[in-house]
């Protein structure tokens, strides 16, 4: 898990993005816990423990899932290829719509 997460801060980093945490549900599907997506739990303990605004704040991810997850946690939500590209892209979208350009968000 920790190759994952470094090579995720590497990819963002070269993109000029900072990584504050990474968090991840550590609990099977039928544990019924509140961090397992499409719960928001995990993203609003981030929020929490990081003064993150929500309503400011973009999820990016690569399944519908995601989105659902975004919705709920009351951010915006982006949707990139399963297959790891697209991120750049995400990045350009998310950096538009925050310098006031119309953005819009992935279905």
């Amino acid at each position: 898990m920790s190759r994952i997460h470094e090579k995720l801060r590497a990819e963002l980093a070269g993109l000029g993005c900072k990584s504050d945490g990474i968090y991840y549900c550590p609990h099977r599907p039928d544990e019924g816990c509140d961090c397992r997506k499409p719960a928001p739990g995990l993203i609003l303990k981030a929020a929490k423990e990081l003064g993150i605004d929500m309503a400011g704040s973009w999820m990016i991810g690569d399944k519908e899932i995601d989105l659902e997850t975004a919705r709920r946690a009351g951010c915006h939500g982006i949707r990139v290829p399963t297959n790891g590209s697209g991120l750049a892209e995400a990045v350009d979208t998310i950096a538009l719509a925050e310098n006031g350009s119309r953005a819009v968000e992935s279905p």
